[in-house]
């Protein structure tokens, strides 16, 4: 994602999770529960997932 001043951050934001949506709110949690313990790994993994699914089920 570009910013104002041209330069791109890093790493990314977190992709916004829709509403209402159980699937979104279900990847948020796994997020959460492995920043909670310290596993960066699953952290990322629970974004591109998130991200992944935004992608197929909300566009």
């Amino acid at each position: 994602m570009s910013r104002s001043d041209g330069f791109q951050h890093f790493p990314p934001p977190p992709p916004e999770p829709v509403p209402g949506c159980e699937t979104c709110a279900g990847f948020v949690a796994q997020e959460r529960a492995a920043v909670a313990a310290f596993d960066r790994s699953a952290a990322s993994d629970a974004r591109v997932y998130l991200h992944r699914h935004l992608g197929e089920a909300h566009r």
